[in-house]
């Protein structure tokens, strides 16, 4: 099970970011930290099919994208009522934001994250080190924390953000 998400600064003015994740709201923080803290969570569908889901909702507002990418000169709104009569579920954003629960997350209920802890090793030049325990700090967590989220995220989208 997995989530289709609409991401924008505004549910009534493009752009719009169509993706799909495990959490939206997980997700929802990463896209703040390279695109502005403005972005909002605007709609979420719940789905069984979240690869098939995501590409028909790209499908649907393809002559809408910006230069080939998942976001979309489209109002979040309008990509909304493309989605309604499909078979996903909406989610209520205002209760996930609220409660500030996330969706049931199944890497780390006895997935990717299950098993015996093992030690990783890499190496990497210093200023790097130095500016990503910055960062860790600035987030309020450890560089190790942020790194497994890193590592199961790429697992789980089976894709690099950013090659090296």
């Amino acid at each position: 099970m997995g989530y289709i998400y609409l991401i924008s600064k505004d549910a009534d003015a493009p752009p719009t970011k169509v993706g799909k994740s495990s959490n939206p709201l997980k997700r929802l923080n990463q896209l703040r930290r390279a695109h502005g803290k403005e972005l909002q969570l605007q709609f979420v569908y719940k789905t069984d099919r979240m690869d098939e889901a995501e590409q028909e909702v790209l499908d649907t507002t393809e002559d809408a994208s910006v230069g080939g990418t998942e976001w979309r000169i489209l109002p979040a709104r309008e990509i909304a009522e493309h989605i309604e009569g499909t078979e996903l579920e909406p989610v209520s954003v205002s209760r996930l934001l609220d409660n500030q629960t996330e969706p049931p997350n199944p890497t780390t209920e006895g997935g990717l994250m299950g098993g015996e802890t093992v030690r990783f090793n890499a190496r990497i030049p210093e200023n790097l080190r130095d500016a990503f325990s910055d960062l860790c700090e600035n987030e309020i967590t450890t560089m190790s924390r942020a790194i497994k989220q890193y590592m199961v995220e790429a697992v789980e989208q089976d894709e690099l953000d950013a090659p090296i």
